[in-house]
């Protein structure tokens, strides 16, 4: 460390650092005890051989209390009033990082990690959706603002130190970790409210779907999710100071990359752009390396502008794209192509240059599993009604074959279009589950089925596939056929001289070929592309058509030989 008094500068070197992340703290102290205002210095240092792309792999969503249980917490359970999905479950952050150190992520071609909030919650539990009671296991409702929950702990280890343990794990892998941040409210007995009561609105106003003043999404900054959560009032400069400070503390205190926005379309849009200030000035500014803000506008199809309303240069990166989820769960559902056509071409013309930042998904904790929605469950219900058809023993069954060919097509076009791809823990193996709290059920690990192997080694094989073929990091989409019948939908990837052509199929029988026109732009005329999945298949462009024949529900991701 060399200090320059007369240029006012600190200089730190550092050599023959091993890859992985190295970031810098600097203090300073003069002769007469004096520190600089702004504290400590925290500046993120990646070594790596090439630069990080968030689109280059997959955002994997570990939702921490129902992943996995790497030891004993020492908490009692169940909780009183509780039922099967409404109470904790055991999951911690042990637990995620035993999973990281047995290369779980990396398969999956994972590089980044979406942990669910590690705020410390309050004990007991508190009414919630039908009049059922519910804890705190999915960390949303903080009780302090820079304390980790003890139960992500476990008897050995604390809760704090879990998570410092995991993201430094994680870090010598290359892969990013992305903590959920809670910014739109509080639990009632989080300690600003005692200290700070004037922080909240005086009336509360619970969210419901019922037209009025309080209306989930006509009124989505006004209203409050349930009378024990009250909302920040963002109006007040010091509830956005001491809220990006409490933000501060946890990007700096863990070292994390990046941080998921809950409830963006609740929250007045100054307490985003200020983080997002915030955290380029801080880190991202000095060190050129990215800090990733994605946040959560729950929306509908057709929602591109509201989503987009949130991002910019000076807000969010970006947002997870709802409304191409939506289409892509009816097409699963109901065979059909055009619409996931419609939200793609909307995407693009609404997110422009955002559009790599975005994040498609196929699952999520609000909304019921994929694999549930296949099968049509007839006990559809919130606490355990569907079976797992996936957890089923023996040879493959035709109802879970139904599972795997069609999540494994959906996961297809997540894991292929722009953005950055999300994979909800459990729909890697087909766990099933209706809406919240049921889409929460306990991963499974140890032995798995026939079917889970079969559906597993596909949603892999997608992740490798992304990760490895350049175009679909930022390669711009076209698209080239979306057939009348909607059994065809084929895009490409295209990013310079990097290329990728997607083509997938629904139907329920027969082979079939397609004469699929290829623009010249791609520079694709006479050559033979290959199916990067491994599948074999092979295609020569010829006079701008290529000739693409699948059999039902079969995708491919061709490139160039």
């Amino acid at each position: 460390v060399r200090v320059d008094v007369e240029a006012g500068s600190v200089v730190v070197e550092a050599s023959g650092l091993p890859p992985g992340k190295h970031s810098v703290r600097v203090s300073l102290r003069d002769e007469d005890g004096l520190e600089p205002e702004e504290g400590t210095v925290f500046l993120p240092l990646w070594v790596e051989e090439e630069p990080f792309e968030w689109a280059s792999g997959v955002l994997y969503f570990a939702f921490t209390d129902r992943f996995r249980d790497g030891g004993p917490d020492g908490k009692p359970s169940p909780t009183p009033g509780t039922v099967t999905g409404t109470d904790w479950m055991g999951g911690d952050l042990v637990g995620v990082r035993e999973a990281l150190e047995e290369g779980w992520f990396e398969a999956l071609g994972v590089r980044s990690i979406w942990i669910s909030p590690a705020y410390d919650n309050p004990d007991g539990a508190f009414i919630g959706s039908g009049g059922h009671f519910y804890t705190g296991y999915h960390g949303y409702w903080p009780v302090r603002g820079r304390a980790v929950e003890e139960r992500f702990g476990t008897t050995a280890v604390s809760g704090e130190q879990a998570l410092k343990e995991l993201v430094e794990a994680a870090h010598a892998r290359g892969i990013r970790v992305v903590l959920d941040s809670v910014l739109n409210h509080v639990h009632e007995e989080h300690e600003y409210l005692d200290r700070h009561p004037e922080w909240f609105g005086a009336e509360p106003c619970p969210c419901t779907t019922d037209a009025g003043p309080c209306n989930w999404d006509t009124n989505p900054i006004y209203c409050w999710f349930t009378t024990y959560l009250p909302d920040m009032d963002y109006k007040r400069a010091d509830v956005v100071e001491a809220m990006l400070a409490d933000a501060e503390w946890w990007m700096e205190e863990f070292d994390l990359d990046g941080l998921r926005v809950d409830a963006a379309k609740h929250m007045d849009h100054v307490i985003m752009r200020s983080l997002s200030m915030r955290l380029r000035e801080l880190y991202e500014a000095p060190s050129g390396v990215e800090v990733y803000t994605v946040g959560e506008t729950f929306t509908f199809l057709g929602g591109q502008g509201l989503i987009m309303s949130y991002v910019a240069e000076h807000e969010l990166d970006g947002q997870f794209d709802f409304p191409l989820y939506y289409a892509l769960r009816d097409a699963v559902t109901h065979t059909r192509w055009r619409e996931v056509s419609n939200q793609a071409w909307a995407g693009q013309a609404a997110y422009g240059a955002h559009w790599h930042r975005m994040s498609p998904f196929m699952g999520n904790h609000d909304i019921s599993r994929i694999a549930t929605d296949i099968q049509g469950c007839p006990g559809w219900s919130l606490f355990g009604g569907c079976p797992d058809v996936m957890a089923q023993a023996g040879p493959i069954t035709e109802a879970q074959w139904d599972v795997i060919r069609k999540v494994s097509l959906a996961y297809a076009v997540v894991a292929t279009m722009p953005g950055v791809p999300l994979l909800y823990y459990g729909d890697e193996v087909g766990l099933a589950g209706a809406g919240d709290p049921d889409n929460r059920r306990m991963m499974r690990w140890g032995t798995r089925t026939a079917a889970q192997e079969e559906l597993l080694a596909r949603v892999r094989a997608l992740g490798r596939v992304r990760q490895d073929v350049t175009a679909l990091h930022r390669g711009a989409w076209q698209e080239l056929w979306v057939s009348d019948s909607d059994d065809l939908f084929a895009y490409a990837r295209a990013d310079g001289a990097d290329v990728a052509i997607f083509a997938g199929r629904w139907a329920w029988s027969g082979t079939r070929t397609w004469q699929v026109p290829i623009p010249a732009y791609l520079g694709l005329d006479g050559r033979r592309l290959v199916d990067a999945l491994g599948s074999g298949r092979a295609v020569t462009v010829s006079s701008g058509v290529a000739s693409i024949t699948l059999d039902p529900w079969e995708y491919v991701v061709l490139e160039p030989e």
